[in-house]
């Protein structure tokens, strides 16, 4: 399994960066734009709990599919909104599950670990 990462600072001014980074680690994905959003929207979740870094991570698995990992030291696991923020917008983790096929999260000592894997589109037969 091949992977790449990138380590940042738990401030929002990062998204544009980290969105960046992991479409330049995708080259040829068909579906690097989605993984960015993704990783844009696991990286606003951690923010919102996060103390110190982040670490965003990028696995090729077998089959052609991608991971996307947020690793933060929130210390708990991430939590859905029940309702949108005051500032109106959505739930970060509600658009990361639209867009994934998979999404999770684990905990490894005090560092929160949420993913999510995304497939290539399928091609026609």
């Amino acid at each position: 399994m091949e992977h790449a990462s990138m380590t940042v600072p738990a401030i929002a001014a990062m998204a544009p960066a980290v969105r960046r980074g992991v479409i330049g680690m995708l080259d040829g994905f068909d579906r690097r734009h989605d993984v960015a959003l993704i990783a844009v929207e696991l990286v606003v979740s951690a923010i919102r709990a996060a103390v110190g870094d982040l670490v965003v991570r990028v696995c090729h698995l077998d089959g052609g599919a991608v991971r996307i990992e947020v690793r933060d030291q929130r210390g708990r696991q991430p939590q859905t909104s029940p309702a949108e923020p005051e500032d109106g917008a959505p739930d970060p983790l509600a658009v990361v599950s639209a867009l994934a096929d998979r999404v999770g999260s684990s905990r490894r000592g005090g560092d929160c670990i949420t993913w999510a894997v995304v497939a290539p589109t399928p091609t026609a037969s």
